[in-house]
């Protein structure tokens, strides 16, 4: 008798202190290769309509990195910030919308 496994594709992460001494996190998003390609195709999408390259939640939060450009474009650091925190407000909306494990350690 042969029984089909699925097949799960997942990413990691994980936090630590300043100095990476501890790591005081470890989680992971499980899900099927169509899920990731949905998930994956409105993330990209939603980055792209402000030219965000890609996501950290460090430089999203101080609008630096890929968000900098955010500063000229909309004139100043308050404006910035408020585009990012729409970003990020976009993207967990997308998240929360999705279908994916998560698990954290």
């Amino acid at each position: 008798m042969t029984f089909a496994i699925p097949v799960l594709n997942s990413y990691l992460d994980e936090s630590s202190d300043e100095k990476q001494e501890y790591v005081t996190c470890v989680a992971g998003c499980c899900a099927t290769d169509t899920n990731w390609r949905k998930i994956t195709g409105r993330w990209v999408g939603r980055l792209q309509q402000d030219g965000i390259t890609y996501f950290r939640a460090s430089a999203c939060k101080a609008v630096s990195g890929p968000f900098f450009h955010l500063r000229k474009k909309h004139g100043s650091l308050d404006a910035a910030r408020s585009v990012a925190d729409k970003i990020r407000t976009d993207l967990e909306t997308i998240l929360l919308t999705s279908a994916f494990a998560t698990f954290m350690l």
